[in-house]
């Protein structure tokens, strides 16, 4: 191998570690989100403050199309860093094997990584600018609170005083 093509192959894995940070990064980010998801709709289900059944229900079906739509930007970017860690072992390969196939297996699938990349990050954008665009207020049954008991005077809360007390008084001046 020369030092071109030693240059090619470090550089491949390179990229396509880097790739692998981005996609573990993105996908970190999908589980948390994918967490609060079902955290909301366990909350939703207990919840019994909605006004009618028909919001409930609506309401439940709409973070439950959130979370498949979460579940699928989930896969697609499981994939990403699968074919990304498949081209950094191809390129590992080539090091080790005089095949030079190997070179074009770690550039396809490179490629395929990014183009799921790609995928893989529009269907993130479109779950969340739908989640935006279908949430709704939650407003709970009105019932008016309990009237607070009249505030008592405060001469009321102050102890009884025994004897007024008299201000000191200087003697008068003279002169």
């Amino acid at each position: 191998m020369t030092v071109e093509q030693t240059t090619q192959l470090i550089q491949l894995v390179f990229n396509s570690v880097l790739m692998v940070l981005a996609s573990g990064a993105i996908l970190g980010s999908l589980l948390i989100r994918q967490q609060g998801l079902e955290r909301r709709l366990r909350l939703a289900k207990s919840d019994r403050r909605f006004q009618s059944r028909l919001l409930r229900s609506r309401h439940l079906r709409r973070l439950q199309q959130q979370i498949r739509h979460n579940e699928r930007s989930l896969l697609v970017i499981n994939v990403t860093c699968l074919l990304f860690i498949a081209s950094a072992l191809s390129v590992g390969l080539r090091s080790l094997l005089p095949w030079n196939e190997l070179i074009l297996l770690s550039l396809l699938l490179f490629l395929t990584g990014m183009a799921t990349f790609l995928v893989g990050s529009l269907l993130i954008l479109m779950a969340i600018a739908q989640a935006q665009t279908q949430s709704i207020t939650v407003r709970p049954v009105y019932r008016p609170r309990p009237a607070l008991p009249a505030a008592k005077s405060p001469q009321r809360l102050l102890p009884p005083a025994r004897d007024p007390v008299k201000p000191f008084a200087l003697p008068p001046r003279v002169g």
